[in-house]
This record gives C-alpha cells, sequence and structure tokens, in this order.
C-alpha cells in the first residue's frame, strides 16, 4: 500500500502557532546548559560530578537501524530493524591547575583496563566487569532563567578517551581545555 498525504492539511495555523510556542517555552540557547557525571562506586568520588566547569557537550543522535526491503517489482524501502542508542558523545572540560578533572578520569579508564602504575610490577592486563566501570552521564539544557528545561541521561557510559593536553608558549591568555569521549549504552530523555 503506497502511503497517502494527509487530507485537509490546514497550513493557515503555521503562522502563529511557532511564535506562541517560542513565547511559551523560549529558545533553546547553545551557551545555557550544564552536564553532572556520576563514575562509577569503584572511583569512590561520591556524588554526581556536578557543578564542573564544562565548555562544550553534546546531546548525542540517537537512530534505528534498517533492512533494505522489496516486494516482488515495486520500490525498495526501509524497514526498521533494530533500535540503535549505543553510541558516543563529547565534552570538553576546564582544567584548573592541578588537574584534577583529568586526573578524575584516567582514574576511570585505568579502573576499566588495569594498567599498572609501575612498569617492575607488570603482570598482565586485567578488565573488569560491565557493571564495574560504567556511570552515568546528564546533559541539562538550561533556560535564560537558569532552570532547568530539557536534557538527557546516558545510561552505562564510560570514558573511551581522555585526549592529549597541548602546550604552546604563544598562548599567553589562553586556558586548558580536556576533550573526554564517552561512550554509553542507553539514551533516555529526562522527565523536567
Amino acid at each position: 500500500m503506497i502511503p497517502q498525504p494527509p487530507a485537509g492539511l490546514n497550513t493557515s495555523s503555521y503562522g502563529s502557532a511557532i511564535p506562541t510556542f517560542v513565547k511559551e517555552n523560549g529558545i533553546a540557547r547553545t551557551n545555557r546548559f550544564v552536564a553532572n557525571i556520576a563514575p562509577p562506586q569503584a572511583i569512590s568520588l561520591g556524588n554526581y560530578l556536578s557543578g564542573i566547569e564544562i565548555e562544550k557537550a553534546e546531546i548525542p543522535a540517537i537512530s534505528i537501524q534498517t533492512t533494505e526491503f522489496q516486494y516482488d517489482q515495486s520500490p525498495r524501502i526501509q524497514i526498521p530493524l533494530i533500535r540503535s542508542p549505543q553510541g558516543t558523545t563529547n565534552i570538553a572540560i576546564r582544567l584548573d591547575e592541578k588537574h584534577e578533572y583529568r586526573l578524575i578520569f584516567t582514574e576511570w579508564l585505568r579502573n576499566i583496563i588495569e594498567i599498572p602504575q609501575i612498569p617492575s610490577t607488570f603482570t598482565g592486563y586485567s578488565k573488569k566487569y560491565y557493571n564495574e566501570y560504567t556511570g552515568s552521564v546528564q546533559i541539562i539544557q538550561l533556560g535564560v532563567d537558569g532552570k532547568p528545561k530539557a536534557g538527557v541521561s546516558l545510561l552505562g557510559a564510560y570514558p573511551l578517551a581522555v585526549e592529549s593536553l597541548s602546550y604552546d608558549w604563544a598562548d599567553e591568555n589562553q586556558y586548558q581545555r580536556l576533550n573526554v569521549q564517552f561512550a554509553y549504552f542507553e539514551y533516555y530523555e529526562l522527565n523536567i
């Protein structure tokens, strides 16, 4: 069966609906957000790492995987196969001079695949179980008033990579940013 367009579509109300929607909810600003990160309990950092000086964050895409289907001589169509929420997201954090957050994320990485600190004690790498190294990440959109308006929670999250830091004598008035890439298993909308 070929999909048909809806009958009686009224486009005259579009001009007034969009401004009303924006007026009621406000426009989402890209510079008003917060991210909360909860490492696994094995890292013993307690609660969420909230209030971190986060400079950039992403609400990741969500998608489905499809398979191509064709019946007899009909055109080929894409049929949804499975939901694929697994993915990655990037967060950029402002660093303090002691690199406290870098140390937290490198410890988290070392907790996933235990990397010995002293080379003479190396006896091989030890991997943890999934529930021992995963935590969660929340990315929350703030309104102009500073209150949470929307957001997502990424469960089964863990850092994949803590990017390198570079130094340069010419960057006199710059500050350090730490880019951390997170993998996650499940994606939920927050009820705010």
